[in-house]
């Protein structure tokens, strides 16, 4: 039988090899486990709990990184096919649409 531990683990294996389409199993496996977890002593429970916050925090990581890259994604979508648009960010980080200009500039 998998233990709440050794299913944490998992999660936390598939998340640090980058192996996101693992998770989708275990889901079911850590709710089971919660479910089954017996009152055991403080020290077994105090390291369960400190692997759910490390777990926690790398799953937020690894949310925001997803994120992050469905936004570029759009960025790149927003562009065209054809290049026609660019798409750039200012110092505030603030969004600006440009249509690409055809002729090269020069800096002088």
């Amino acid at each position: 039988m998998t233990t709440l531990e050794d299913v944490m683990t998992q999660v936390e294996n598939a998340l640090s090899s980058g192996q996101f389409e693992r998770l989708g199993g275990l889901d079911t496996a850590l709710e089971d486990g919660i479910r089954t977890l017996r009152m055991s002593d403080g020290a077994h429970l105090a390291a369960l709990h400190a692997k759910a916050q490390r777990l926690s925090r790398k799953l937020a990581a690894a949310a925001e990184g997803v994120r992050a890259a469905s936004w570029r994604l759009a960025d790149i979508r927003a562009m065209g096919a054809t290049g026609a648009s660019l798409v750039t960010y200012d110092g505030q980080g603030r969004r600006a649409d440009a249509a690409a200009q055809t002729t090269l500039s020069r800096r002088l």
